[in-house]
């Protein structure tokens, strides 16, 4: 395969992957199950271009290292081959039954391979800056026999993407879900994974104090105990528990109906929406008529629930369970609520988040401070390089000043914001929509200043990447401003522009 062909192949399926990866992880299983196959198939044809790309990487390394010593400029190809290799293997062997969700002491070796991929995208975008090379005509590059490598390629991709899902049948060993998640422990009780949520403790329910307060907008909070709740008709769903660290498991839930909660606090409404939110902060919004038929778990294959088992559907609701809506009712003390398949849990009151928990909570709240100046300063900067375009010096001076610390505080609000999220923020309608725009727009404005070139560069090469780089900070500005306005809506609701 021609060098620059491999390169750009490279190019596509590398953020292709991460992409589909993680819109997979998003979405309901119903809409995500295609986004899995395709996300195995281009893992497939990543291996067989990667395997092109190491002779043009050898080749490149006996040039830059073996005549002239060290040369720095090779170290960001090669952290990119070394996190991609990484994670590649780590999916193939989780694929193939080699490792676990227990086999690195606790850490899922499918979550290493998604936080090894994700981290290879830094490193990538440095050796773009560094390696970018303009591309030739498409005659020149598209010639009859890179043609039909390429379509060798696609059809080596869907072979192979097969012959390693049939490997990973034969092999057996435990079950996987489309998810990728290995069956542990169905219709066990107690005996089923736990895991808790980044750094919360596991809290320990102490059945006395414990309080579930149920929270509506125009009346005073209802506070119901254990023994409120244990007087309520039982209710029983055998449902699967689909864990993001990459292992499922289908149990026998009892507890109480949701509905006959609301109900015993006097809410009978069905219309809007309810949060739930946890006792160590975390929320998730629902819709009040699927909430109703959601299950309150305080006992599992008969048995009471363990903290860590409360902790682990809590700790899934907060990672997989899309908040997607604005909160109505309120539901505190526990975690509840239901995916369609799953089933929510309660826990106890009063408990504290952990200390490194609580440092992440207070530094989310930071983020509707730091996200105005990634608003001003990438649109300033957009701004200032189109002006640039007539020649002025200082609008130049300021794009160059503007557009790094504009990515750099995208970056930074990005991460506070998804904080924010997490332990307990904003939930409305369109916090998916302002949390998919903020992230895009980071992206872009990430990608156009590693594009960006040296203003005094003349030649084509660097035309080419200053046009690009322009392209991607319009759309990063564009974006920017479009997220901002939908915080807006999340603050101050959708009518706070009504003339």
């Amino acid at each position: 395969m021609p060098r620059q062909i491999t390169n750009r192949s490279l190019l596509l399926l590398v953020p292709a992957l991460a992409l589909s990866g993680l819109a997979a992880w998003w979405l309901p299983l119903a809409a995500a199950w295609p986004l899995y196959d395709l996300h195995r198939a281009l893992g497939a044809a990543l291996l067989l271009t990667l395997g092109w790309k190491y002779g043009i990487a050898r080749r490149s390394l006996r040039r830059r290292v073996g005549r002239t010593g060290a040369d720095p400029s090779v170290l960001p190809g090669l952290g990119t081959g070394l996190l991609v290799l990484g994670s590649v293997g780590l999916g193939l062997a989780w694929t193939l039954g080699l490792v676990s969700f227990d086999t690195f002491g606790g850490y899922s070796a499918l979550n290493l391979h998604v936080y090894l991929g994700l981290a290879a995208l830094a490193p990538l975008l440095w050796h773009l800056a560094r390696r970018w090379e303009r591309a030739p005509r498409p005659g020149r590059l598209f010639t009859r026999r890179s043609v039909v490598r390429l379509l060798g390629l696609g059809l080596g991709s869907v072979l192979g993407w097969r012959l390693i899902e049939t490997a990973a049948d034969a092999a057996g060993g435990q079950a996987r879900r489309p998810t990728g998640s290995k069956h542990a422990g169905s219709f066990t009780g107690n005996a089923h994974p736990v895991t808790n949520w980044l750094f919360d403790p596991i809290p320990p329910l102490a059945r006395d104090a414990w309080r579930l307060t149920v929270v509506s907008p125009g009346r005073g909070p209802d506070s119901l105990g254990y023994a409120d709740l244990d007087r309520l008709p039982p209710a029983e769903l055998t449902a699967i528990l689909d864990c993001t660290g990459g292992w499922w498991t289908e149990q026998t839930w009892r507890g109480w109906s949701v509905g006959d909660v609301l109900a015993a606090a006097g809410l009978d409404r069905t219309d809007g929406w309810a949060s739930v939110v946890s006792v160590t902060g975390h929320r998730q919004t629902f819709p009040l008529a699927e909430l109703r038929g959601a299950l309150l778990a305080s006992h599992v294959g008969g048995g009471p629930l363990t903290p860590g088992q409360i902790e682990a559907v809590r700790a899934w609701i907060a990672a997989g369970a899309k908040d997607d809506s604005a909160m109505g009712e309120g539901v505190r003390g526990g975690a509840a609520g239901a995916d369609r398949s799953s089933s929510p849990s309660a826990g106890p009151a009063g408990v504290r988040r952990a200390g490194a928990s609580r440092v992440l909570a207070f530094a989310g709240k930071f983020h509707p401070v730091v996200v105005h100046f990634p608003i001003a300063l990438l649109m300033l900067g957009a701004l200032a390089e189109a002006m640039a375009l007539s020649g002025r010096a200082w609008a130049a001076q300021a794009a160059r000043l503007c557009v790094p610390l504009g990515v750099a505080a995208a970056v930074l609000a990005t991460v506070l914001g998804l904080l924010s999220a997490t332990f307990g923020g904003y939930a409305t309608a369109t916090i998916w929509t302002h949390r998919l725009l903020g992230i895009l727009a980071t992206v872009l404005g990430v990608v156009a200043l590693a594009l960006r070139p040296a203003y005094e560069d003349p030649s084509s090469q660097a035309a080419t990447r200053r046009g690009l780089y322009r392209l991607g900070l319009l759309a990063a500005a564009a974006l920017t401003g479009l997220a901002g306005h939908y915080g807006g809506v999340i603050v101050h609701g959708e009518d706070h522009f009504a003339f």
